[in-house]
């Protein structure tokens, strides 16, 4: 969530300083049921970032926004400053978090996925990017059994994305906020 703080405001500007904010995280709970939290100083440009993560969400279908539905939405004495931007973070997560860089079953060698690391898989790929290329060309080396495709097994924590449209994490039961709704 980002929230730009007007010129004018040259006392929330020196507040949100870093060299009077912090850089901060704060987590609480474990598995589902957990929420993590934080945030960075102001940028020269007078704009705070917050971010949020807690539970991860499927989605099946496209979500359309119901226009009855009321957002509650806190007031303080920063209210007149107004939410910017509210990007929403697709994560690549797998059932496990880990790497699956392998052919997908059922289709033959026509389909090779290289995703996982729960979004991070990016910045590892200068490093293992020849390690990618074995699989794609099937020569095993000490990854191919860790990155193999696998799927949920019955009782084992597999960050619940194997639910299906019938679990609480699909996109679509979440009510979102539109731009009006981040209006003070």
């Amino acid at each position: 969530m980002f929230i730009d703080i007007p010129e004018d405001r040259e006392d929330l500007r020196e507040r949100f300083h870093p060299d009077n904010y912090p850089v901060w995280s704060y987590r609480r709970g474990e598995s589902d049921d957990y929420y993590q939290g934080g945030s960075f100083p102001i940028s020269k440009n007078g704009r705070l970032k917050f971010g949020f993560r807690g539970r991860k969400f499927t989605n099946f279908v496209d979500h359309h926004i119901d226009s009855n539905i009321r957002i509650s939405t806190p007031r303080t004495k920063y209210s007149n400053n107004q939410i910017d931007t509210v990007p929403l973070c697709w994560y690549t997560d797998s059932i496990d978090n880990d790497y699956v860089i392998d052919y997908v079953p059922g289709y033959s060698d026509s389909l090779f996925i290289c995703t996982g690391g729960s979004g991070h898989g990016f910045k590892f790929l200068p490093i293992l990017g020849r390690h990618v290329k074995n699989q794609l060309e099937r020569t095993s080396d000490q990854f191919t059994t860790a990155w193999k495709w696998r799927v949920a097994e019955e009782g084992k924590d597999n960050n619940g994305l194997s639910e299906g449209e019938d679990g609480h994490r699909v996109l679509a039961k979440v009510k979102m906020a539109t731009r009006e709704d981040f209006k003070f």
